[in-house]
This record gives structure tokens, sequence and C-alpha cells, in this order.
């Protein structure tokens, strides 16, 4: 890399090799695109920006308004020798306040095939606002960025920091790096492999195209995306508004995100947090996800010459810029009036009174959220061991911590109460012979959790039913996972706990309860679980909550499929159902969404629920929710729909007025950010293959006939029901021919998808 020393025009040497290293040849027939920009250091007005040297008028196609934009050049690069290239910028950097933009009518004339898109003369109320603030002085000893994009199907994007004084020699380290790529790929990598590749489109075939697809490394976003970039389509002439990288990426991960999305959320919990403010409302909490992700997936794979500056940046380097993105301050109006950002550390600095991470707290730690909210609290169950008598009964030896210390149940800590923590029981009973002959064979030892039949025999015992008239106007049958005793209610059956067994672990009597619970005697799978929540000062504070198999006896659990770290890069905290208990344990939510369960509300058509996004019309039937429909078809939501409109994954559970876990459940939009073709992104390595196994459960998608008569005749040999291999692919391909390929490969209740799709075959399923 150089520059002349007249103009200041820099001229940079390039090399390309492709995934294998080699030279790649023929990148002279493709277009590129060169960008510049400098970082204009801080003011006590505003922070660091980086500021685009070459800046284009900007129109969009549908609106009047021209805008400023940085914007690169295009053009081809010139071959020097095999897989290296040249290109020599049109602008002149020594020149470019005194032009400012390109469409000015004074920008330099370039070269035939180079060019900088522009839509005439800047000349609104919005520019004359716009133009004073501008610094586009050349300056030999800031830190500069080249950032090159390939274009024409060239996967390109090289990013190279540099001091104009200090060349030919470059940085090594990347400037102002506030955000990382791994951080991004929590959510966005192109490859779970890989988190520094970024692809935020939908598939992998769309890399390479659109405006996204080319770019996919953050420090190529904030050559254009800077303080003094705008959107021309929300623009008016009057007042511009901006695209600067913060901004925009606040503001879109602020929207809309529910209790369990990204980063975090804190919805229901009780009134101590804080009162009056909605759980929605505080979904984008924990700023390390972006700024320096703590994740186990992620941090030993950030950069290792990062500047602790700039991993602490998000929260030493105060802005109204930043913080407003998501807060809607009025500043002069802030502690009196604040004009400018000298006196935000008065307050939020680390060592004043509220500084920007407990500002950011929840009641439930996390990596990238450890600080916690005033008066919380982390709580953590544990269970030791489960045994089980001659009578299948099981006894569980477990303690409950808070902040690392068991703690007495008969006599909870001050601001304590345990009333709603409570013991679950799961197994897996022998699968009877489905009277449709397409709903699969009968099963004699699952591996799948279905927690079919009551304890000890066929009734239906512990299961709840309900069979009423519900205000949709029709018939309401279903049914829900047995329900287990609450830890106060056996209070006085339990044996040991703090002050008798040294390290705070309770016994419970045979069966749990005083009312014995078992598991059926033909069980295959047995597991007991702790879930739901404390209630410490006013908020209802989970345990991740633990499942436990009988000691002593091999494989009394399901097989381990899905890698929770991986669920938590973008979830950051599992915790369903009213966050209330049911947290970061996919082993444990596969117990209840079995085989056995669809949405448990039979109703099918339009609908306007209140409970609803936004209130609207969504259509909703009844849907398989059993773990890996459900999820499986959740992030697809937006491809299903794409498929096919008349199948979205929307379905009632419950009362269609309930909420917390119950109510209108709307998935039709969902956009899974990483690439849905990467299985691993959530699986571990190898469990993903095609299940060929003949004790594999097939899944209950309309459990109406096995309810018709009452439920107190309840009959799971009459619910119709789908293959484990059709359940899994067929969650995400719902297109008109995938359904009639498998419906043809799966008649009589045998799938042979295997046969073509299976490990080693032909066409084998989501391969590298």
């Amino acid at each position: 890399m150089d520059s002349d020393a007249a103009s200041r025009r820099v001229t940079v040497t390039f090399s390309l090799t492709d995934a294998a290293g080699n030279p790649v040849v023929g990148a002279e027939a493709k277009n590129f695109e060169f960008q510049l920009a400098k970082l204009v250091a801080a003011t006590p007005n505003e922070p660091a920006y980086w500021q685009s040297y070459i800046n284009r008028s900007e129109q969009d196609t549908a609106a009047d308004t021209k805008v400023l934009l940085g914007g690169p050049e295009r053009a081809k690069p010139t071959a020097v020798s095999t897989g290296v290239y040249r290109y020599t910028f049109c602008t002149p950097l020594a020149q470019v306040a005194s032009f400012k933009y390109y469409g000015s009518g004074t920008q330099p004339t370039c070269a035939a095939g180079v060019s900088v898109e522009n839509a005439g003369v800047l000349n609104s109320p919005g520019w004359a606002k716009v133009e004073p603030t501008l610094n586009l002085a050349y300056e030999p000893t800031a830190p500069t960025r080249l950032a090159i994009i390939g274009r024409d199907g060239a996967f390109v994007n090289i990013v190279q920091d540099f001091i104009p004084a200090s060349l030919p020699n470059v940085l090594a380290a990347t400037v102002n790096e506030v955000v990382t790529n791994e951080s991004c790929g929590a959510c966005h990598a192109e490859n779970s492999a890989d988190r520094g590749q970024l692809l935020i489109m939908r598939t992998l075939s769309q890399k390479g195209t659109g405006h996204l697809g080319r770019r996919y490394q953050v420090e190529v976003c904030s050559a254009c995306h800077n303080a003094r970039g705008y959107d021309s389509a929300t623009s008016t002439d009057d007042e511009w508004e901006t695209l600067d990288l913060k901004v925009l990426v606040h503001k879109l991960h602020e929207e809309g995100y529910p209790q369990n999305a990204p980063f975090g959320g804190v919805s229901n919990i009780g009134a101590g947090f804080p009162a009056g403010v909605s759980g929605e409302a505080l979904g984008v909490m924990n700023c390390r996800s972006c700024h320096d992700n703590q994740s186990p997936k992620i941090l030993p794979v950030q950069p290792a010459n990062r500047t602790v500056a700039d991993k602490n940046a998000w929260r030493t380097q105060i802005s109204q810029q930043a913080c407003n993105t998501c807060h809607n301050v009025d500043y002069t109006a802030h502690f009196g009036n604040q004009p400018g950002n000298v006196q935000c550390g008065e307050c939020h600095s680390e060592t004043r009174s509220l500084p920007v991470a407990v500002a950011h707290a929840t009641p439930y730690p996390t990596p990238n959220n450890p600080e916690l909210y005033a008066g919380a609290a982390k709580v953590e169950y544990d269970i030791a061991s489960v045994t089980v008598n001659a009578s299948n009964q099981p006894t569980v030896k477990f303690r409950v911590l808070v902040n690392g210390s068991p703690i007495s149940l008969t006599a909870p800590p001050a601001g304590v109460t345990i009333s709603a923590v409570n013991f679950k029981l799961a197994w897996s009973a022998p699968q009877p012979t489905p009277v449709d002959v397409d709903s699969g064979p009968a099963v004699a030892q699952p591996v799948d959790w279905n927690n079919l039949q009551g304890p000890g025999g066929a009734a239906p015992g512990a299961r709840q039913y309900w069979d009423f008239t519900t205000n949709l106007g029709t018939n309401f049958r279903s049914f829900d996972q047995p329900t287990g005793p609450t830890i106060a209610s056996i209070l006085g059956t339990l044996t040991g706990g703090p002050g008798v067994d040294p390290d705070g672990y309770y016994t419970t009597a045979p069966g749990i309860a005083a009312t014995p619970l078992a598991f059926p005697s033909n069980a295959t799978l047995r597991g007991v679980a702790i879930e739901s929540y404390l209630t410490i000062n006013g908020m209802n504070i989970s345990g991740n909550a633990p499942l436990k198999g009988i000691d002593g006896t091999a494989n009394t659990l399901r097989r381990q499929v899905v890698d929770l770290d991986s669920c938590n890069t973008c979830h950051e905290r599992m915790g369903f159902h009213s966050n209330a208990g049911r947290m970061n344990n996919v082993e444990y939510c596969a117990t209840c969404h079995n085989t056995e369960m669809s949405s448990s509300n039979l109703f099918e058509g339009f609908a306007t629920l209140a409970l609803a996004p936004g209130g609207a019309e969504f259509f909703y039937r009844q849907q398989p929710n059993n773990f890996k429909e459900m999820i499986h078809s959740i992030h697809a939501g937006r491809e299903r729909a794409a498929q096919d409109p008349s199948d979205p994954f929307n379905f009632i559970r419950g009362n269609p007025n309930a909420s917390g876990g119950s109510g209108p459940m709307v998935f039709q939009n969902v956009v899974y950010p990483a690439q849905v073709t990467d299985c691993e992104t959530c699986h571990k390595p190898g469990t993903y293959r095609l299940p060929s196994s003949d004790r594999y459960l097939w899944t209950v998608i309309d459990a109406e006939p096995a309810l018709a008569a009452s439920a107190a005749v309840f009959n799971p040999g009459l619910s119709i029901r789908q293959g484990p291999a059709t359940g899994a692919c067929g969650s995400c391909h719902i297109s008109s021919t995938a359904k009639a390929h498998v419906q043809q490969n799966s008649a009589g209740g045998v799938e042979t998808c295997v046969l073509c799709h299976g490990p080693g075959k032909s066409a084998e399923a989501h391969i590298d």
C-alpha cells in the first residue's frame, strides 16, 4: 500500500487465494468496491467515529430526498502477477475536503471503468445542517481504513487499517474494534465452525448477492455506516435520518424482541424489576453479547490482539449518541442539562453510582451479564442422586442454593419464598400399535420421552386433562404433562438439610410426596427434575432445571443431541413459560415437549386475539409440540412461510386469552439469524444425521381422535402420528413437493428416508 506525495491517491496491492490457499486468477475481470475512511477522534460532544473519505449523494427510488452517504469506488483491479492485483484510487485524499462529495460537480473525473454512484447535487435544508459538521480534511497521522468488497460473485472482504504517514507499513491490529465479527457471529455466523465470517442472509445461496450478501465483516460496515451517513428512504429535505452503525444495529436489535430472544429478556419475574416496566421493553440487556461476547463458544475465538480499551468501550466510552439509540432520553432535562458527553461518567463510569454494567443488570447471571439487579440472587438446584425402590418409587437427594450456599427449606432466608419450586417425573413407556396404519409401529423399548400412561399402570394417572368450550366456540380437548409436588407441600416428609446434612442436602421420602409417585413398571427412560422459581425480594428467580436419571442404571435419560452453549450464543439464557423456571436445560424441555404432545388446543382457523402480536389476525391450527418438531418449525418460521404461506407454524396453547406459556403462539415471521442448513449451530457433532433407529418414537400431530370420546377414556393409539425423520426434516421442508415426497416414503407406517438421505447415501442431508 502506498500514496503519491501530491494528491495522496492511495495505491493498494493485494493477493487473493481460495479456500485451499491457491492463488485466484481472473479477478481483473470482476468489479470490486474500494473504500477509505479515517477515524475521527472523540470530542466532548461526540464519540470517535469512522468518516468515509469517499462520499456520494444518494436518493431512494421511492423518495425525493437526496442525502449524503459513504460510497466506495467501483472498479476492476489490475492483475500484477498470479493471484496478485493492484488498484489506485481515483479520489485524491488531499483534496476531498475541497469538493466534499461525488455529485457536487467539483469532484475529480475518474478513468473509464471507475465509478462512484451519485444522485446529483445536494442543496436541501438537511444538507445545510450536515455540511458544516463534515470532517473530511486529510489527516496523515489518523488511523485510516481500507475496505475491499468483491462483486460479480467474488466472495471477498478485505479490511486493512493503516496510518498514511507510516506507509508502506500497515497496522497489525484492527483499530477502534468496539464490536467484533466473532461477537456478531454468535448469531450471524456463516458457519458455526468459523464465527469470524458473517452472513446476514437467510441462506448460503444468497452469499455474494445484494447489499448484505457481499458484506460479511463488521469493519466493512463501519466504513460507510458512519456518523455522517444518512438514509434517503426515511429522511426528509429538512431532517436526515442517520445510518450510523451503532444507531442502526442498536435499534434493529431493540425492536420486537420477546423475553427469550437474543440478549436475554426479563419479563414476568415479579414487581421488583423494575416496577411498571414491561419485560419486552427490556429485551436488549446484555451489552457484552455484541461488544465483547463471553459465551463459552465465542470467547475462545475472540481476536487475541484486541485492546482492553476496545473491549470495555461499551461501558467506558459513554455517549448520548450510543445510549439514546435505546433509551430516548431528553438530555436537556436529564439531571438539569447535559449538553454533551463530558458528564456522563459522573454517574455511569465504573466507580460511580450507576455504572453501565449495573444499569443493564438482570436477575439472572449469564456469561455476558454476570451483574445482578439489586435484591436479586443466583439460584441453583442440585440433584445429587435418584434411587427407586421395588415399587418404582423415586427417592431424591437434592438441595437449593442461593448465592452459592445451601439454604434451609423449612426456614429460608429473609425475603426468600420457595412455594413454587417443584419436582417433575419423566419416563418413557412402551408405545402401543396405532390404530391408523400410517401412524407408525408399536415401540416396545422407546428411547424418547413420552410420559405415556400414569405412574404404575395404564390409567391416565397424573396427567392433566381438559374437555370444555373455549371462547373460540370450539371444544378444547387435550392433555398436559404430569404434575409434580411442590417442595413446600412435602416439607414434613424431608430429612437432612443444612445443619443436619453437612453439604445441605435434603432427602425425600420414597415417591417424593406423601401420596407416592412412581414410574410405570415397564418404563425404559426414567428421570426426576426440579423446576420453577424462588421468589426473592418480589422477583421470581429460577435456577437451571436439573434432570437426573436413576443411579446405577445405564441409559435412563434420553440421548443428548443439542448443545446448550450453542443455544445460548443467541438466546443468552433459555428461560421459558413466563421465565419462571424451565431454564437452561434442553434435555428437560424434551421431557414435557415429547412425542405425545400437540399444542393442546384443537382450534383451527383465523382468529383475532388480544395477546397475538399487535392483536392482529393470524391462522392457527393444532401443531406438534414435540421438542424436535417445535424447535425446527419455530426457527424455520420465515422459511416455512416462503415455501407454503398457508401452513404457518402458529398455534394456541391452552386458553386463548391466557399468558405465561399459554395463549396464541405466532412464529410465522421468525427469522433465523444463522444459516438454516448449518445443523451444528445447535446440534452436537454427529447427532443430526437422519434417524434410523426403530426405537425412536413417532410424534403426535393430531390428538383429537384420542380425546374425541372423553378425557376419561383417552386412547393414545388413536392419535395421528408422523415418523421421526418426517418430524426432523418436514418441519422445514413443507413445500407441496416435499410433503408429497414425505407422504410417499412413509406410507404404511414405515419411513424409507434413510435409504437415500441417510449417512453416506447419495443424497445425504445437510453435510458439508
